[in-house]
């Protein structure tokens, strides 16, 4: 049987404005996520300290909208309260993407303020390679909210759980990296953390992603 997805629309009978925020939120969480990475490149701390006051009001906003769902779901029938939950799980997997881009930028963010030591050529240009491809993560969520059905979804998303995986791969082998006693330099231990909350980052936001298309969801 065909799963069904979730029209965050109908969210909106319940709390208004409700979907419209949600998509703003992550509109702001994909161009943080890449201003982030940009800023680090160019060594711009500044840049990097206005996306952490971004984050902050996100994660307020996803807060109160949870918290204006939870007290509509408190007040409401059984039946109401089962078709609700997902989206519960839906603010989960957000404020997963929100605390995800939160480290990257705030571990960035106190990297350049402590003038450790820059990534190296190599390590910036993998992880711009990373937010590129992840472009096509983000698009399946821009065309969910824009009510248009993408050409190839299955394709798509078969990018999306390649590039999860690809993320992982890379993130265990530099951790494997920080236990040799030899290697000790900070943009090492930067880069792992990097590493590791954009694979949190692209697999909560793979994981929006089916449940909104109703699609069964990925495995850590």
């Amino acid at each position: 049987m065909k799963r069904r997805g979730y029209r965050l629309d109908e969210l909106d009978t319940w709390v208004p404005g409700a979907s419209g925020r949600m998509r703003q939120v992550i509109m702001e969480v994909s161009m943080i996520y890449t201003d982030t990475i940009g800023g680090l490149a160019i060594k711009d701390p500044e840049d990097l300290q206005k996306n952490m006051v971004k984050l902050s009001a996100l994660e307020a906003e996803i807060g109160q909208i949870s918290e204006e769902i939870r007290a509509v779901l408190c007040s409401s029938e059984k039946t109401s309260v089962k078709i609700g939950k997902p989206y519960i799980s839906i603010l989960d997997h957000l404020q997963g993407m929100i605390r995800s881009v939160g480290n990257i930028t705030a571990d960035s963010y106190d990297h350049l303020l402590n003038h450790h030591r820059n990534l190296s050529f190599n390590q910036i240009r993998e992880l711009r390679r990373i937010y590129e491809r992840s472009e096509c993560v983000f698009e399946l969520l821009n065309a969910y909210f824009e009510n248009r059905r993408p050409k190839n979804i299955q394709r798509d998303l078969e990018e999306s759980f390649s590039l999860f995986k690809y993320v992982s791969g890379l993130t265990k082998t530099q951790k494997v990296r920080l236990k040799d006693d030899r290697i000790v330099a900070s943009n090492i231990k930067l880069y792992v953390n990097l590493l590791k909350d954009t694979r949190d980052l692209i697999g909560n936001t793979v994981n929006l992603i089916c449940l909104l298309y109703g699609l069964p969801p990925t495995k850590p």
